[in-house]
């Protein structure tokens, strides 16, 4: 099935504060549409950016530092290459030169860092850093994180300090009009009737969502027992 993207408004107007803040935390359960928010929010933008993600539970920092520092590498070479060939920093001195090195080559960039799926960083060194990162308050770069739930560091004292940015699970859940246009996208003009039912089942959770619209497109109606359990079977 042909991809095609929900323009959310309202979620654009909220990653608006990644340019104010050191830090945006982008927090959804699974499927609630964070890493596709943030791609379209970035190319609308067309400002620079490293894309990284975390690819498996790990609660080495040697290892997510090796994989994170080699996806660098793909887009930012020089970059990359030597935060790669420093390894984690373990100690205070490391710690400073890495985040020395981090200011001289993007300080004013205009370079948002996203890391997605962050939570499958189950290391407090890994934690540790990255919040030294965001104090730092390197102008004109900014870090964005994509996780199901919140990171281990201290969060909710980076936003009284205006460091940090939340958007939150609420946000993601569609609305009735955006289930409308969902399925507009595919050419289904739903009926009033129709598309309640389909918000009502969904709870707002576009991935659920859109397993509604693949049934419907390929029965032409809705099942009136459906639910999420049946639509995930």
């Amino acid at each position: 099935m042909e991809r095609r993207v929900l323009r959310r408004e309202q979620i654009h107007a909220q990653l608006n504060e990644v340019f104010n803040h050191p830090l945006t935390l982008v927090t959804a359960a699974m499927g609630y549409g964070k890493t596709t928010a943030v791609r379209d929010f970035i190319k609308q933008q067309q400002t620079n950016h490293l894309w990284l993600n975390v690819e498996n539970d790990e609660t080495s920092p040697q290892q997510l530092w090796h994989s994170l520092t080699r996806q660098m590498e793909q887009v930012a070479p020089d970059f990359g290459h030597k935060l790669n060939a420093w390894g984690f920093p373990t100690d205070s001195a490391q710690r400073d030169r890495v985040m020395d090195y981090i200011e001289d080559q993007l300080y004013g960039s205009g370079t948002i860092l996203v890391i997605d799926d962050y939570h499958h960083v189950h290391s407090p060194e890994v934690d540790e850093l990255m919040e030294r990162m965001v104090r730092k308050n390197i102008p004109d770069f900014h870090v964005v994180i994509l996780s199901r739930v919140r990171p281990g560091f201290r969060v909710e004292e980076l936003i009284l300090k205006g460091l940090c940015f939340q958007l939150k699970n609420g946000l993601f859940e569609l609305t009735e009009k955006e289930v409308h246009d969902f399925f507009s996208l595919f050419g289904y003009d739903l009926p009033e009737h129709e598309t309640r039912q389909v918000y009502e089942v969904s709870e707002g959770w576009i991935t659920a969502v859109y397993l509604m619209m693949k049934s419907y497109t390929e029965k032409g109606f809705f099942d009136q027992e459906t639910d999420i359990n049946s639509l995930l079977d």
